[in-house]
């Protein structure tokens, strides 16, 4: 199975292996587990609504590792791939209530 990119106009292709040197396919959040983390993807993604959204995502669709923070793939602090638009990157924040947790304990 061929893997591209599904990032902005990025042409990384599994074709190529000298295009992707130590890159990495990282497959999609799959929207029936996981829908809000799939919609930031598919937003950061930057394709038009016809060609990516949330309901044609399935087990073909990748991000390379070229699109996050880390050139592992997404971290704990920087979950989503970097936005196409050239916005800037935010972390991600603990769940409310671990947020709650940690100003308790202070």
């Amino acid at each position: 199975m061929v893997k591209t990119c599904s990032w902005g106009t990025c042409n990384s292709d599994s074709r190529f292996p000298e295009r992707i040197v130590d890159v990495r396919f990282i497959p999609f959040p799959k929207p029936k587990t996981n829908w809000e983390k799939c919609a930031r993807w598919v937003k950061a993604c930057g394709r038009p609504h016809s060609q990516l959204n949330v309901t044609n995502i399935d087990r073909h669709k990748f991000v390379c590792s070229k699109h996050f923070v880390k050139p592992d793939g997404p971290t704990e602090e920087y979950p989503d791939p970097v936005p196409a638009d050239g916005s800037k990157v935010k972390k991600s924040r603990p769940h409310w209530r671990q947020r709650h947790v940690q100003s308790e304990i202070k």
